[in-house]
């Protein structure tokens, strides 16, 4: 399954959430999102128990944060 992705829709503030795809661990949501401050595309991990937030990984380059996602998670994007 491949889900499409723009960095324009990313710096809008919105999220991408992958948890429901591949096969992502339930103990703990994993987004992917555009940190502002530091005018960079960011994999965010939020636990469910511990309400604690967490950069998993981060590059200026959305390709990278693909490349990442799809050898940790299993997750195809594609970049419009």
């Amino acid at each position: 399954m491949t889900i499409q992705i723009s960095e324009e829709y990313l710096r809008k503030g919105n999220e991408v959430d992958i948890t429901s795809q591949g096969n992502a661990p339930r103990n703990f949501r994993i987004s992917i999102r555009y940190n502002e401050s530091f005018r960079r595309f960011e994999v965010f991990r939020h636990y469910y128990k511990t309400k604690k937030n967490e950069v998993e990984y981060h590059s200026k380059n959305l390709k990278d944060i693909v490349d990442y996602i799809k050898s940790m998670y299993g997750v195809d994007f594609e970049i419009s």
